[in-house]
């Protein structure tokens, strides 16, 4: 296979993920997809991963004994960059997908692994104040990681620790932000948060779906 087709691949899975809400057929799309998925990340520049670590990890409380938990972790992509990028910390792996985590099992990088898709119904299995860090790439849409899932994620960050997390920034994806946005300001009021915005590239190559390259927004909130 060439570029090209490496590229087909990518944007046809990605469609798939993006026409469901049905998490069976999500896992299913990344466990079939896990032994190339990097591959075809690369084919369409989905810097999204590298974006987030390279422009976050100033934020964070970084040494040998801080926690980050890496969410919709897929293959380790994010984990790699931050530990490129400077993060000295342990890390936790979270994703929906068996075989994805295995792919990042490999990479020797995390210390804990869990298979668990996010809902904002279904609770997560850590504690409260858990981490120092929470980051998520890539993962957040109305029919994949719905906006409200953020408020599991908060919970599980420490008092002044920092979730990090971006959203692509165009059209389709106007309401989640909007609500993410809605949440945050919320929170904020009542003291619970605080957050900044950043504007990243999030896919760095013309696409299939819109011709363009694809923008995104990165979040840091930290846990007041």
């Amino acid at each position: 296979m060439n570029e090209e087709e490496y590229r087909e691949v990518a944007w046809t899975n990605i469609a798939k993920i993006a026409d469901t809400d049905d998490q069976d057929i999500c896992d299913k799309v990344y466990g079939d997809w896990a032994d190339t998925y990097e591959r075809d990340s690369n084919a369409i520049k989905f810097v999204a991963p590298e974006e987030l670590a390279k422009r976050s990890v100033k934020f964070f409380r970084n040494d040998e004994s801080s926690q980050l938990l890496d969410v919709a972790a897929g293959t380790g992509t994010l984990g790699q960059h931050l530990r490129t990028y400077g993060f000295t910390g342990i890390m936790d792996a979270i994703d929906i997908s068996a075989p994805m985590l295995e792919k990042a099992k490999e990479k020797g990088i995390y210390r804990n692994f869990v298979c668990q898709g996010l809902h904002p119904d279904k609770s997560l299995p850590f504690d409260d104040n858990s981490y120092d860090v929470v980051a998520l790439s890539g993962g957040l849409g109305d029919k994949h990681i719905e906006a409200r899932c953020i408020l599991q994620l908060i919970r599980i960050v420490k008092p002044g620790g920092v979730f990090a997390f971006n959203v692509q920034n165009r059209a389709l994806f106007d309401g989640c932000r909007a609500e993410i946005k809605q949440i945050l300001d919320g929170m904020a009021a009542r003291k619970e948060v605080s957050y900044e915005t950043m504007e990243a590239t999030h896919y760095g190559t013309l696409t299939k779906m819109t011709g363009d390259v694809i923008p995104g927004l990165i979040f840091i909130v930290t846990k007041l």
